[in-house]
């Protein structure tokens, strides 16, 4: 019996390293399943390959990445901030910051694009069809398919410390100012948008999603620093974090148009005016799960399977398309009710054994102070 238990513990540990740490917010994986399972139930339903029957959630890719962008934003200025605060973002700290970024996503994204290039040898749709594509992707230049939001993302982490910075030294952390200077950028960012209408992967396209949760993390370690986080302790959180949720759901593409569209009108939220209001949303919903007073909000994204797919969520969001194909060829013969088990199944197996072997190490890598 103990043996047993000790499995399941070095199992979980596996998994889940960080749960001893008592400031680890395990809900932030479960955010993170959430915004990889949008994603993948959305291309499914592409393919027309459902969960259950009518179950449609095409169109919802993106707000899964949204999610994602805010997350990112949030937890990696959320680390620098307190490095400014404390006087730890030195040399080093930069190097480590760089490094840790540079890992975490360029050696997947590498193995990623070459798998999807030999799958187009072969005769396998991809939208990887030579060397030069993938040089303009790893060069930021491109981002074809699912990969734009990785040139989004890693641009942001360039612009990031430059905006902590100014924060830092400039405006030195004082809460009007730095909301004046963050909403300036956004509102800036939206008006070229709509003026110039920007390709998928330039940065301005998605900079408020990203500043959102850049936002969120500046009050949170500044009310930290002063011993006064009850702006997120409001008992009325909770229940905003749960509105949010069933604003999300409205805003599936199929729900939105049973309910309010007539035949023949086009679904109008999908246009990046709507970029900053979904931003929005996620970060209520991202405090709520945190600091509000519904628990059983913090215990669905505590779930250990949902916080599992978050874990594994960056090589699934890499590969998922792929085990889709394979969930729908026909010569397979899998019944068409059981595509999408045999779809999940398949990308969580790979998906976990890639986090095990390199995700994982990967992330130990660090510059030591």
């Amino acid at each position: 019996m103990n043996k047993i238990n000790s499995r399941n513990f070095n199992v979980r540990k596996l998994i889940f390293p960080y749960d001893d740490k008592k400031d680890h917010f395990k809900a932030l994986d479960g955010l993170r399943g959430l915004a990889v399972l949008l994603v993948i139930v959305s291309h499914a339903s592409l393919d027309k390959i459902y969960a259950f029957q009518h179950a449609d959630f095409s169109g919802m890719g993106k707000p899964g990445v949204f999610l994602f962008f805010v997350l990112s934003a949030y937890l990696l200025d959320r680390q620098i901030i307190v490095g400014f605060v404390n006087g730890k973002a030195n040399i080093k700290f930069w190097m480590n910051y760089f490094l840790r970024r540079f890992m975490r996503i360029y050696p997947m994204y590498v193995i990623a694009l070459f798998t999807f290039y030999l799958c187009y040898k072969v005769g396998f749709g991809s939208p990887i069809h030579d060397l030069p594509t993938i040089f303009r992707h790893l060069t930021l230049q491109q981002g074809l398919g699912i990969f734009w939001s990785i040139a989004v993302e890693f641009k942001y982490y360039f612009i990031s410390p430059l905006i902590m910075a100014f924060c830092n030294y400039a405006l030195r952390w004082d809460l009007k100012k730095v909301t004046a200077f963050i909403l300036a950028i956004m509102i800036v960012s939206v008006y070229l948008q709509m003026r110039n209408k920007y390709d998928e992967i330039t940065l301005v396209r998605y900079l408020p999603i990203f500043l959102s949760g850049t936002l969120l993390s500046i009050y949170e370690v500044v009310l930290e620093k002063r011993h006064n986080l009850q702006l997120f302790k409001s008992k009325g959180l909770g229940y905003a974090g749960l509105f949010c949720c069933l604003l999300i759901i409205i805003s599936i593409p199929s729900v939105y148009t049973c309910l309010f569209l007539k035949p023949g009108e086009k679904y109008p939220i999908a246009d990046s005016i709507f970029y900053l209001p979904y931003a929005i949303v996620w970060c209520v919903i991202l405090m709520a799960v945190k600091y509000g007073s519904l628990n059983f909000l913090r215990s669905f994204f505590e779930i250990t399977a949902i916080r599992f797919l978050g874990v594994i969520s960056f090589s699934m969001y890499l590969f998922h398309l792929l085990f889709l194909k394979i969930a729908g060829m026909p010569k397979l013969h899998i019944p068409q009710y059981a595509q999408f088990y045999v779809f999940l199944l398949i990308a969580c197996c790979a998906s976990f054994f890639s986090y095990v072997l390199i995700e994982r190490n990967l992330q130990k890598i660090k510059i030591r102070y």
